[in-house]
This record gives C-alpha cells, structure tokens and sequence, in this order.
C-alpha cells in the first residue's frame, strides 16, 4: 500500500467512522427491523444517587463543559441534576436554558397538535390553504405536488421537500422569504416517502402562525409552556440568554473552547431554534407518557398523543410528529435528537414503562454525539435495573485520532515540501502534464472529505467547520496534502532520476 492510498483510506476512515455523517445518530434513523416487544414490568425503584454518579462520571471522562439531565419516572420528572459553570459563573441546573436544536420538532409537533385539537386547524389542512402567497417547485408537476402538501405531511417529513435544508445559510431557502421557495424542488409526491429536512417544521410554524395570527412565540407560549408550567421554554435566543442560557463551546482538538454564538435566521426556529431546560422537557415526556395529562389535569386528550407519537399509517416504526419511533434492548423508544453550533440534545421515552430521560450539552461535534447518546442509554439501564457497563471516553480517544491525523498529513506535506524546494522544481512539460493528470485524480478525495457532508446537508464548507471545528480542521489539512501530494510526490521522483 502506497503511502498516499493509505492516507486517503485514514481520511476516509475519519470521515465515515468519526460520525462526520450523524444522521442516525440525532434519533430519526430510518425504520427498525426489530419485532415489537411484550409489554415490560415499569422497573424498580429509581435509585437517583446511582444515575448521580453516573452523569458526574459520564462528564468527567468525556469532557462535557456542561450538561443537564432529567429523568421522568411514572408520569412525573423523578430526578434532575446539572453540572458546569452556566452563565456569569453561575452553576448550570435543570433549569437553565440550552438551545435544542432538533429536538424542537418533537414541542413544535406538540404545539401543533394543541392547535389541531382545538379546532384552530386542522392536520389534513392543505398548507397552501394557510399560505396562498406560498411557492414551491421547480416544474408543472412538483407545482402541482406542492399544493398537496398538507400539515400532516410536514409534521411527518413526507412533504416531498427531500433536501437537508438548512437554516445556517442565508434564507434564500427558508420561509421567511416565501416568493424565494420557488427554486425548491420536490423529489417526490407528497405522502409517497420520507425525507427529513428542516424545511418542514419551518413551513409548519408559519402556518401555525397564519392560523392562529399570533408569532410562533406567543403561540408556543400559550399551548406549551403555560400548561405545562415550563419557564425557560423560549422561542427567543435574546429572551433566553437574559435568562441565563447556556454559553456555547465546540472542541479544538479535544478541548471544549467558549465561542461567540453563530446568527441563525428566526424563520427556522420551529425546527431546530427552540431553547428549553432539562425540567421543562422532562415535563413534556411526563406529560406524554401520562396519557397527555400533568399534574391531574389533561394537556391534551390521549387519542390526541396517540395520533402524534404514532408513526405513518401501515408502519410499525419510523418518523412520528416530530419523534423518531423504534426499539431499544427489545421495546419501543420514542427518541429524537439534534445539534447546533455549541450545543447538542438528546430526548428518549419509553412508553411501556412510562420512563424517559433527557439530556443537554452546551457543546457540540459529532465526534460527541457518542458520549451524549451513550449517557443517556445508560441511564435508562439503570432506571430499568440493568448495568450498563462501563463508560468509555469513546470521543476522547476520537479526538485525540482526529489530532494525529492532521499532525501526519501536515507532516506529510512539509516532508514533500522540504524536498521539493532542496531539489529544484522541474520544468519538464511531460513530467507537469503527469504531476496535473495525477492531481486531477485525487480531487476525488477532497470531494468525498467536504463536498460529501456539505452537499448531503446543504450547506457551505464554512459552516461545516462551524459546526464540527475539529473535523473541519482535518477534512481541511486532509485535502490539502492530498490534493498536494501527487504533484509533489513526481516532482521529487524527477529529482531524484537527475
């Protein structure tokens, strides 16, 4: 194996293995294969000084600035704990705000279905019915398509809308600027298939909005957070951080660095821009796991919970209303996740035993979506009774990899550098047409190492790397001494024949 092969395969390598690509992982993976489960026992008794040293533990060895975590037991939020130094030195707590990304679709869906239950509209409502100005497709016949799209759809991801829309770049893709959507194509027929895209959730708080003729704040306010008694719920970064939100890091190599916050458009904040705390989300599974009532009083009726956490029709799991539906050690786990710049999010309930668990961090990289889910899986075995064995600092050791790896390609590229510049760089036409023909060849590898990520999600290789910084950093020195490799690699050969 050549050295620039072997190269190549370590990039690929931390690409595919290092989670660059955490789909899955954000808790709306595709359907499981699994059988449903009988029924299990509801567990025993909830031993919160064994999930305490748990989460001390979990964040010690994996190197989380902050986190928060609240676990529901029986219809109720049984145990709580935070840990780091929040805003202004203040300890973080299951109170204190974080943003949620993604897991806002799960109180985006539930805010919807209040409205659906109220007659304010309805889910079989066609979206054009809510926003006539709307424009989506490119051609007559996703025109066509586009009128079909009903709430239901949104709420589901089975608009049609296939593209991982994002809402980090400029909002030519998003509904704050309706007569822009035009460009957006639909991949297919509304209800035909699913495809996650957080254009849907921002389409469906617009027309929440527009039946209701409230901003989607007061709206989330009113149906969500006054019910549910949830007072760090915000639909408002501003609002949140005057209420102590919690600052954001991202890791450099292993080390979680505090960072100034990126500017993320308002039109998306149905969909990945909602600030909640740990408490407040742990109401929200209480509340669904409780058959939609809190506190003795019913939030919302319970055919009305079953409606939102139930996948698409003739399907035993896959995508509910904003909750990925699988199974887990053998019975069904509702589940979602997500992240931001600086912050990561995971929620999981267990309906059988009417036991979920939540947990917050305010840093983010893929390379940690493994401690954050880990964690979490671990507290449910121990809220079921089961060991979960030890914890290993998966994402450090990842971390440490991912270092390595730069150093090498860094290196790599001086060594071929040193010896260009010692040796004279040649001036042969055939020796250049052979260094530019292999260089051609190995653009293939910067493609893979940041086009692949940037066109599967939809946005620039910028704000790639503000999402995933130390990966960014690698993917970056990577192609570099790849795309610089062969041209190098001939011409020292060339000195070395002379």
């Amino acid at each position: 194996m050549t050295p620039r092969l072997l190269l190549f395969l370590l990039g690929l390598g931390l690409a595919l293995g290092s989670g660059l690509f955490p789909r899955a992982a954000s808790g709306h993976a595709g359907p499981d294969p699994a059988a449903a489960p009988e029924r299990p026992a509801s567990g025993p008794p909830l031993d919160a000084d064994r999930i305490d040293a748990l989460v001390r533990r979990h964040a010690a060895r994996s190197g989380l600035p902050g986190v928060a975590v609240a676990v529901v037991q029986d219809g109720e939020v049984a145990y709580t704990v935070g840990i780091g130094e929040g805003h202004a030195g203040n300890p973080i707590t299951a109170d204190t705000p974080f943003m949620i990304s993604s897991l806002s679709k799960a109180v985006t869906a539930l805010a919807a279905m209040k409205l659906a239950d109220s007659g304010v509209l309805a889910l079989d409502d066609r979206l054009v019915d809510h926003l006539p100005d709307l424009r989506l497709g490119t051609t007559p016949r996703q025109r066509a398509w586009a009128s079909e799209i009903t709430l239901r759809h949104l709420l589901h991801h089975r608009s049609g809308l296939g593209v991982a829309t994002s809402f980090t770049d400029p909002p030519r893709d998003l509904p704050g600027c309706d007569p822009c959507l035009g460009h957006v194509p639909l991949s297919t027929r509304p209800g035909t298939t699913f495809g996650y895209t957080n254009l849907n959730y921002g389409l469906l708080g617009r027309a929440m909005e527009a039946a209701t003729g409230r901003p989607f704040a007061d709206l989330l306010y009113r149906r969500v957070g006054q019910p549910l008694e949830a007072s760090a719920l915000f639909a408002e970064r501003s609002r949140a951080e005057r209420e102590g939100l919690a600052p954001p890091h991202r890791y450099l190599f292993g080390l979680p660095v505090r960072f100034a916050p990126m500017n993320l458009h308002e039109s998306a904040t149905p969909a990945g821009l909602l600030a909640a705390s740990a408490r407040d989300l742990g109401r929200v599974g209480a509340m669904l796991l409780g058959g939609g009532r809190f506190q003795d009083r019913e939030v919302l009726p319970a055919a009305a919970v079953d409606t939102l956490l139930a996948p698409w029709p003739r399907y035993e799991t896959g995508y509910a209303m904003g909750w990925g539906v699988g199974f887990w050690e053998g019975e069904r786990i509702l589940r979602h996740g997500g992240m931001l710049p600086g912050y990561s999010a995971f929620m999981a309930l267990l309906p059988d035993r009417r036991m979920g668990v939540v947990v917050l961090a305010n840093v983010n990289s893929a390379i940690a979506l493994p401690a954050r889910n880990q964690l979490a899986y671990d507290i449910l075995q121990v809220a079921t009774g089961a060991d979960p064995g030890p914890v290993i600092p998966v994402e450090r050791l990842a971390r440490f990899s991912v270092l390595l790896l730069t150093l090498g390609a860094l290196g790599w590229l001086a060594h071929h550098a040193r010896r260009w510049w010692r040796q004279g760089r040649p001036t042969s036409v055939q020796w250049t047409v052979r260094a530019v023909g292999l260089a051609s060849l190995q653009i293939a590898a910067p493609l893979l190492l940041i086009g692949g990520p940037t066109t599967y999600y939809g946005v620039s290789p910028l704000r790639m790397v503000g999402f995933q910084p130390d990966l960014g950093a690698a993917a970056l020195v990577l192609s570099a001494a790849l795309l610089a490799d062969a041209p190098l690699q001939l011409w020292t050969k060339r000195g070395d024949r002379a």
